[in-house]
């Protein structure tokens, strides 16, 4: 069985990320004495997921500390860094760590975020990407999630306020046909964007050359001027 370990200090992080890999098999530590403790023993792991900071206040550092060991010491462990830093900061990770791929502690992550990067991850080769064009990858990927993410909540508004006017009348004994109807095209137009984004983000994970990266951003410059527009 596939064999994950997962570095983290918050036991909430770390229930979401079990939960987003039921089908391996995961041991965790909450501590760098752990982890170390963990990779001394003789197990072999196919990937570690590792936070950048491993105690509760400041800017550590231990959680890096680790996945320069990892790199060092044990190459064959795909290293996935996890952090609460600002998308911004994405290629300086890259950069300094060399890390396979890149979870942000925000809105825009869920299971299958999770699961995706991990199998991602999975099937790299130690020379599949060069480390710049992960990078890219991993800053679109986040930019494609974030936006979808502040599209969905607009539109989820503007449901809630339509749903509202269409009670209001209900309780009047009147009809507010025009709420009804933008309604359904909000609905509509929610479920194309999580097809739409779902088809985006495949296409981003595939990426293996510079021309994939800008076929990729084409296609999501197209898919952010359809839904503005």
């Amino acid at each position: 069985m596939t064999s994950i370990l997962l570095i983290d200090n918050d036991r909430e992080w770390l229930e979401l990320i079990r939960r987003a890999l039921p089908e391996y098999d995961v041991d965790q530590a909450e501590s760098y004495d752990d982890a170390l403790a963990l990779l001394a023993g003789g197990a072999i792991y196919d990937v570690a997921i590792v936070d950048l900071n491993l105690l509760e206040i400041g800017s550590d550092g231990l959680g890096g500390v680790l996945l320069e060991l990892m790199r060092d010491r044990y190459p064959s462990i795909r290293r996935i860094a996890l952090t609460g830093m600002r998308p911004t900061s994405v290629r300086t990770v890259f950069d300094r760590f060399d890390v396979d791929d890149l979870l942000l502690k925000d809105k825009t992550i869920n299971l299958a975020v999770v699961r995706e990067v991990v199998e991602v991850a999975l099937g790299r080769t130690t020379n599949d990407v060069p480390r710049d064009l992960r990078a890219k990858k991993s800053e679109m990927l986040t930019s494609v999630r974030s936006w979808k993410a502040d599209i969905l909540v607009g539109l989820d508004q503007r449901a809630r306020t339509l749903r509202n006017d269409v009670l209001d009348a209900a309780r009047e004994g009147k009809r507010a046909e025009d709420s009804a109807k933008e309604l359904e095209a909000l609905d509509a137009m929610s479920r194309n964007l999580e097809a739409e984004c779902s088809q985006l983000t495949k296409l981003v994970s595939s990426i293996r050359t510079d021309d994939d990266l800008m076929s990729a951003t084409q296609e999501f410059e197209r898919l952010k001027n359809s839904i503005s527009s």
